[in-house]
């Protein structure tokens, strides 16, 4: 799940973008709410995306588009999903910091391409439908599927993520219709056009982007006016080239251009249909013998470590990340983005022989949330514990996200940036008094360092016979940790908070229901 921690360790209203980035001229692209600009981190020196909004400058539309935008997007945590890294808000300003992906639009490859091959173009369908599947596993539907939306995370890879969020809607359940007509022309179902539509709209923006792959014409043809009464019509005539291909992408591209949404395959049947499944049935991965102990040390971590793991997690690359995304789908045998209990068992015991009761604890000590599934961050986050010690630069990574007026030590203000708005003031004094027991008030990398990269307390042998000036710097921080525990599991954004307000974004760390532009039908 998304713990208050990671999603308000992702967003401050306490320093500006420019203090941890240079924001450069470029254009990369442009979006439904805005042109994308590339940024450098300051700290690591690695390239981002950045979105950059004058808040005064919209219209109350606008601002509300933007707003579900980043406090949906907050809580999206997929391995083909853009990562929302960062958010900065002032009073004038709102800035949204994603990963960089530099493969370019899967436009673009395939306007080079001409065409995609069956078996290139069934392995981005793929991609892309793992994406909406957990989408609309998670009642929210896109809304605007194109080409243009899908970028490769690099020119000379095949990995894929989606992007723009600007139409974005969550809704209740998948039968939840929605009456704004958004998107792009020639990807828009027909029951869009005629402003009452569900989730299933995305299956057909699938349909078209399919056939585009594989024939490298879009489905309809002619002018604007055209287009629009051909799909209102809801008949697609396909070339003589379709006819060319084999029956399963033809079959695959048919269900998917059904007029009636109800007949229409859903994300999860799609993954199922033989054109898609039988691409991935033979894939083979091998899961790691040490992500189990990882997992061990993990659930076994106080909630202060975890959180900074999570924060950790979601700073990783797309190479960090590499091995680590094949086993997370691998154990998402169902596809809809997360792993559940029963995926979790089945694995576990069939890679190393774990049973079921076990199986149970480490699930329900990497479900940081209580949520009944666990996400990819949380993933990778208990992958990470056995990778800290010879990877330095990763937490260096979390120090920095804690360390929030960047003068290169944590202090307690910091600590209460971070992890929350809403203390009491009583629980500020006992951190900061804290602070100043453990470590004069400030918290350097090198006492970071110490603290994640030894066990927690009392998990390895021989940890009562430290030196005791050692052994008593470790209780102070252990008992720092738990204080900040304690204070994290609170919930915040109470009515005197800026979290409760319309801006700084409030609600983010607590799901809050999204239901704007969502019309309910009975």
């Amino acid at each position: 799940g998304k713990g208050s921690g990671t999603t308000s360790g992702r967003y401050t209203c306490s320093r500006e973008l420019e203090q941890d980035y240079a924001v450069e001229d470029k254009v990369l692209g442009s979006g439904m709410s805005g042109p994308v600009l590339l940024a450098t981190g300051r700290a690591d020196g690695r390239q981002y995306a950045v979105k950059s909004f004058k808040k005064n400058a919209l219209s109350a539309e606008d601002r509300a588009a933007l707003r579900n935008e980043a406090e949906l997007y907050l809580t999206l945590d997929h391995p083909h999903i853009a990562q929302l890294l960062r958010v900065f808000e002032t009073n004038e300003m709102l800035h949204l910091v994603m990963e960089l992906l530099e493969g370019g639009e899967v436009y673009d490859r395939l306007a080079a391409a001409r065409r995609y091959t069956e078996e290139v173009a069934a392995d981005t369908v793929y991609q892309m439908l793992l994406a909406v599947a957990y989408l609309h596993a998670h009642n929210i539907a896109h809304r605007d599927l194109k080409l243009e939306n899908y970028l490769y995370v690099r020119e000379d890879s095949d990995h894929l993520k989606l992007i723009d969020f600007g139409f974005a809607a969550k809704f209740s359940n998948s039968r939840t219709a929605m009456s704004q007509a958004c998107g792009s022309l020639h990807y828009a179902a027909p029951e869009v056009l005629n402003h009452c539509y569900t989730v299933q709209a995305d299956l057909w923006s699938l349909g078209v982007i399919s056939y585009m792959l594989l024939i490298g014409t879009p489905v309809f043809l002619g002018s604007d006016s055209e287009v629009l009464r051909k799909i209102k019509c809801g008949k697609p005539r396909f070339s003589a080239r379709f006819s060319c291909l084999s029956e399963a992408s033809q079959d695959f591209v048919r269900r998917l251009l059904v007029r009636d949404p109800d007949q229409r395959l859903t994300a999860a049947q799609a993954l199922e249909h033989p054109w898609i499944a039988g691409r991935h049935a033979a894939e083979s991965v091998q899961m790691d013998s040490g992500i189990l102990e990882s997992m061990r040390t993990y659930a076994r971590a106080s909630h202060f470590r975890k959180t900074v793991l999570c924060m950790t997690a979601w700073t990783l690359s797309v190479e960090e990340q590499e091995d680590l995304r094949q086993q997370f789908l691998h154990i998402d045998s169902q596809k809809q983005g997360t792993i559940t209990l029963q995926e979790f068992r089945a694995v576990l015991e069939e890679s190393f022989h774990v049973d079921s009761a076990e199986a149970a604890r480490l699930f329900a000590g990497l479900d940081s949330d209580s949520s009944h599934e666990i996400e990819y961050t949380e993933f990778l986050a208990a992958a990470l514990v056995g990778r800290l010690r010879a990877h330095g630069d990763i937490l260096r990574r979390a120090f920095e996200r804690f360390d929030a007026d960047g003068d290169g030590q944590i202090s307690a203000e910091d600590l209460h940036a971070v992890l929350s708005d809403d203390f009491e003031e009583d629980e500020v004094e006992e951190l900061l008094a804290e602070v100043e027991r453990s470590a004069r008030g400030r918290i350097d990398f090198g006492a970071f360092l110490a603290y994640f990269q030894r066990p927690e307390a009392g998990e390895e042998a021989g940890e009562s016979e430290a030196p005791p000036a050692r052994a008593q710097g470790r209780r102070h921080t252990e008992k720092l940790g738990a204080l900040i525990d304690r204070l994290m599991r609170r919930d915040g954004g109470g009515a005197g908070s800026p979290v409760a307000r319309e801006w700084p974004l409030w609600d983010v760390a607590r799901r809050a229901p999204l239901m704007r532009r969502v019309k309910t039908v009975a």
